[in-house]
C-alpha cells in the first residue's frame, strides 16, 4: 500500500516480502512510513502491484521497490 501525503511526500506500508515498500528491508509494516531515500523528491504518480511498486518524480525519475524483473 502507498500513499501521498498533502506535501507529494511517498508512505508506505503493508506486505513487503520483496522490498515492495522502499524501505530497505523486507519486513512487512502495520502503519504507513515516509519512504526515506525519497524525503528529498516531489512525487507525481504512484503504482502498486502485489509484489512491487513504482514512483515516478516530479524530475521524472522513476524508481521501482520490489520484484521489477517483468519491467
Amino acid at each position: 500500500m502507498l500513499a501521498l501525503t498533502d506535501s507529494r511526500k511517498c508512505s508506505s506500508w503493508g506486505f513487503n516480502s520483496f522490498g515492495q515498500l522502499g524501505n530497505g528491508t523486507q519486513t512487512d509494516e502495520n502503519k504507513p512510513k515516509l519512504i526515506k531515500a525519497l524525503i528529498n523528491e516531489i512525487i507525481v504518480q504512484i503504482v502498486c502491484g502485489y509484489l512491487n511498486t513504482l514512483v515516478l518524480t516530479k524530475s521524472g525519475q522513476l524508481h521501482g521497490f520490489g520484484r521489477n524483473e517483468h519491467f
